[in-house]
């Protein structure tokens, strides 16, 4: 595998101060150490000096960087409470382990992302222009798609209400079948994004038009930053290589736009949250940074030795038929076991059952099961496949192989929830199974779009 010298100099360096911290991390000042240096690696190299792999790895440098941040919070500042387990932060010295899995976990990035990534032809992205009708009319569908997912609850925002988004589940929302697009809506903007990309005037208002309504659906329904910044993410993956194209000027101006972007949906979950809650602004802010670093210092703290036979309810789960999380309550296995594990049962029962959980678990399962160890290979692992999916999904869109695409789109977003909950059901489903099949058989064909007495498809070997 080739890499870059000044890639595999800097990582190292970095990796062998966190490292050090991780040997004597019950030492205060090693967290201190740790934090600081994570915040240059993380600040300067991997966002600033790195632009382009931040806008391509968006969602998991914000997952990285608020499980450290949480975590942080919780070890260095002692006697904040923490609602969801009941107890008051301390130190513990759980905070250079994380540093250090996240570390391995982009380093492994890096070195597969730039060994992928010779291997795609986006020569071909501009292609893609060949297909501005056929993104036209799936534009067309996918907004009427839209407007009748709005339609059932235009009448009933949310943030009227005072509800949040569990609460306005449970008794607002009855969408029957077009749940199905409810759920899909981040693989279906994929066409309006391709829309506003690729046509102009006109159908261009018209994928704005859709990606407004999706913003307006969850918004009405309570939803405060999740499918705003999964549709932030999915924008910059289908235009990245457009971005990159249009050299270092126009990247440093979408870079501004998507921190400008970042930020107004962070202040309006601050706004929704604290306008329907006891809360005031700092202390949202605290509870909810922390929420994504309890699981992990709770279960560092409380956990003295490996549990590797117990390793098996995981292979279990993977068909348990468990669809929603209100069928989870008393789960062994992924965060329901980490849950229960460091939180009230009586507390775990009721938030299960009001169809929420928890957050941040991955590692923290890991820890449980096979320790330190468990930590580097499971950062190793999930590393490998977010740079293998991400690469996969612009390499066949730069083919013009759409359905591929989406395949991998959904890996994308099926593996944000794997580091964060270890679940891995969905990989196992029968979409996924379906996918696998496909990716089987269409290896190296695609069907081609192309216009002949319309709209004519054909399977075809790649060129």
């Amino acid at each position: 595998m080739k890499v870059r010298k000044s890639v595999l100099t800097t990582n190292l360096f970095f990796g062998f101060i966190f490292i050090i911290c991780s040997i004597f991390s019950r030492i205060k000042f090693f967290s201190y150490i740790a934090l600081l240096f994570f915040t240059v690696y993380f600040v300067f190299y991997l966002v600033l000096k790195n632009k382009e792999f931040a806008l391509k790895y968006l969602a998991f440098l914000f997952i990285s960087g608020t499980a450290v941040l949480g975590t942080s919070i919780i070890e260095l500042i002692d006697g904040i409470f923490l609602v969801e387990l009941r107890t008051y932060s301390s130190f513990v010295g759980s905070l250079p382990l994380l540093i250090l899995g996240y570390w391995f976990f982009w380093f492994i990035i890096e070195l597969f992302d730039f060994n992928l990534n010779s291997t795609i032809n986006y020569n071909k992205i501009d292609e893609l222009s060949k297909y501005k009708i056929f993104f036209a009319i799936m534009n067309l569908i996918i907004l009427v798609m839209f407007l009748l997912l709005f339609s059932k609850v235009a009448a009933y925002p949310a943030f009227l209400l005072g509800v949040d988004r569990f609460i306005y589940a449970s008794e607002f929302l009855q969408l029957g079948i077009l749940e199905k697009v409810a759920t899909n809506a981040p693989l279906l903007a994929v066409f309006p994004i391709l829309t506003i990309i690729y046509n102009n005037n006109f159908h261009r208002i018209l994928g704005i038009v859709s990606l407004s309504i999706y913003v307006l659906y969850f918004i009405w329904i309570g939803n405060k930053f999740g499918p705003f910044f999964t549709l932030i993410c999915v924008f910059l993956l289908v235009y990245y290589k457009k971005i990159m194209n249009n050299g270092e000027i126009f990247l440093k101006r979408i870079f501004a736009v998507s921190i400008t972007i970042f930020t107004l949906v962070l202040l309006y979950t601050i706004m929704f949250s604290t306008s329907i809650s006891s809360y005031n602004g700092i202390s949202y802010i605290e509870q909810r940074a922390s929420q994504q670093g309890q699981l992990w210092w709770k279960t560092y703290d409380i956990v003295d030795s490996t549990h590797p036979e117990e390793f098996i309810n995981e292979v279990k789960a993977l068909n348990n038929g468990k669809e929603s999380i209100s069928d989870n309550i008393g789960s062994d296995y992924g965060i329901y076991k980490i849950m229960y594990l460091c939180a009230p049962k009586k507390l775990v029962d009721a938030k299960l059952a009001s169809g929420s959980r928890y957050s941040e678990a991955g590692f923290a399962t890991m820890y449980y099961y096979f320790g330190k160890f468990g930590v580097l290979v499971f950062s190793c692992l999930i590393g490998c496949l977010i740079a293998i999916t991400i690469s996969a999904f612009l390499k066949y869109l730069a083919l013009g192989d759409y359905i591929k695409a989406l395949i991998f789109l959904r890996f994308f977003l099926l593996e944000r929830t794997a580091i964060t909950m270890f679940t891995f059901n969905d990989f196992f489903g029968i979409v996924s199974i379906l996918s696998y099949m496909y990716l089987l058989i269409m290896i190296n064909k695609k069907i081609k779009i192309y216009k002949k007495n319309g709209l004519t498809f054909s399977i075809v070997n790649y060129k």
